[in-house]
């Protein structure tokens, strides 16, 4: 809150308001005059000043104008915390609609190939990039750290977990995003990154994001690429990596180029997996 007279050696109080304004469009003015200044005190209330205070000045004028004050300080707070709220609630559901969108390169079954997808990261990327790998990273079920996160909605979770991502890798050269179809499931698509330096964001990863979640993370690194048509490959490649990795409890990274070709024994009769398909659709947890 700034208080000002109006007349004043050296600067008035309307290019006193003017200045500080320009400064901080923040601050409060209130200005003192006497019944002579009414014109500067006209410019000062159209430079912003929220009122004026004639001389002599009683307490109670006093008290008033600076509850008057208060009164805007308060319902700029309040305007600027709604602004800021709606502003996240935009850019989650930009993120929302982006992750669909990228999560049918590699699941779902409307696949689609990313040339039918309209978006400037895959074009630049495509552009500007000779090869990429990807990264996919699992993390809990989400309820579980839902129950740790305390007052988190599943998307503002999600967004977060993103955003975390981001800030570890490098944002000019990496997609990242949330598989919809596994919501545990995060995607780094990164472009022209040496093994060393995927290692390192790996490592980097499954430290922020333990920390935050509370619980293990697992990451799988694709082989290198060289055209985003390859993306699913890419995908089943570190799924098969993660699915076929001899398991023990705690974080892990695996490659692709060391999964096993594991295979294939049916252990089950005819009987057995129609018994199981049955369970299955009836909801038989049992």
């Amino acid at each position: 809150i700034m208080i000002t007279d109006i007349n004043m050696p050296f600067i008035n109080g309307v290019e006193l308001i003017r200045k500080a304004n320009a400064i901080n469009n923040n601050i409060v003015s209130i200005v003192l005059s006497g019944y002579s200044d009414f014109d500067y005190v006209r410019e000062a209330l159209l430079e912003g000043a929220i009122d004026y205070i004639l001389k002599p000045i009683s307490q109670t004028d006093l008290e008033n104008v600076l509850t008057k004050a208060l009164k805007v300080i308060d319902s700029r707070r309040q305007t600027s915390v709604r602004m800021k709220e709606n502003n996240q609630k935009l850019l989650m559901a930009a993120s929302i609609l982006f992750d669909r969108e990228m999560s049918d390169l590699v699941d779902g079954e409307g696949r689609k190939n990313y040339r039918n997808i309209i978006n400037t990261r895959l074009s630049d990327m495509e552009l500007n990039f000779a090869k990429f790998n990807l990264v996919l990273i699992k993390t809990d079920n989400l309820s579980n750290i839902l129950k740790r996160v305390a007052d988190t909605t599943s998307h503002e979770l999600l967004y977060k977990i993103k955003n975390i991502i981001l800030d570890t890798v490098d944002r000019s050269s990496a997609i990242v995003f949330n598989n919809t179809y596994v919501p545990n499931e995060f995607i780094v698509i990164l472009a022209d990154s040496e093994c060393h330096e995927i290692d390192a964001i790996a490592d980097k990863l499954i430290i922020k994001l333990q920390e935050y979640t509370g619980f293990f993370v697992s990451i799988a690194i694709s082989n290198s690429h060289f055209s985003l048509d390859k993306i699913r490959d890419a995908y089943n490649e570190t799924l098969l990596s993660m699915m076929t990795r001899k398991y023990k409890p705690g974080n892990y990274k695996t490659y692709a180029e060391n999964a096993v070709e594991i295979p294939i024994v049916k252990a089950l009769t005819p009987e057995q997996e129609n018994q199981i398909a049955y369970a299955v659709q009836s909801n038989n947890k049992k």
